[in-house]
């Protein structure tokens, strides 16, 4: 059982809140709005589903996703994270001049929104990787399939 909990500390990584001394988002937050956030979008885009039972520390994941899928639950995650703050950015995106010198902010939502291209540029990798997986999963599948009919039929043509 993986407990939504154990995301935590990697998703921090993802986006960069680190420094414990100075968290921008608490442990709660993360746990119960940023990750449950994740996983929707987790689910809007991949065909098996999952959903956190359980509340507060004792949330965990159902059914039990494998390491892909917890790698792309804390980047969907990261992304809901940097999407929010990509738009609280940009509502603060101002130039200031004053005669001491010039001060643009607007360099701050790009940086934010280059952020959020590499964690989906991260999702879509890990996404071919297990479909891919789970094409090559599905033709071995075929061929044993196909190889057990063989044997069958020489099985039934030798009687």
């Amino acid at each position: 059982m993986i407990k939504v909990t154990e995301l935590i500390t990697a998703l921090r990584s993802e986006i960069g809140d680190e420094d414990a001394t100075d968290y921008k988002y608490t442990n709660e937050q993360l746990r119960d709005t940023k990750i449950p956030a994740g996983l929707s979008g987790y689910n809007q885009e991949m065909f098996q589903q999952y959903e956190i039972l359980g509340i507060d520390d004792a949330a965990y994941f159902n059914p039990d996703p494998g390491i892909d899928i917890q790698n792309l639950l804390i980047l969907f995650s990261a992304l809901h994270i940097i999407s929010g703050e990509r738009l609280d950015s940009a509502r603060n995106a101002l130039v200031y001049s004053n005669p001491a010198g010039r001060t643009d902010l607007t360099q701050v939502v790009k940086a934010i929104a280059s952020q959020g291209e590499s964690i989906r540029l991260q999702i879509d990798q890990i996404k071919n990787r297990i479909g891919d997986k789970l094409l090559n999963d599905d033709i071995k599948a075929d061929d044993l399939s196909h190889q057990k009919d063989l044997l069958a039929e020489g099985e039934t043509s030798d009687t």
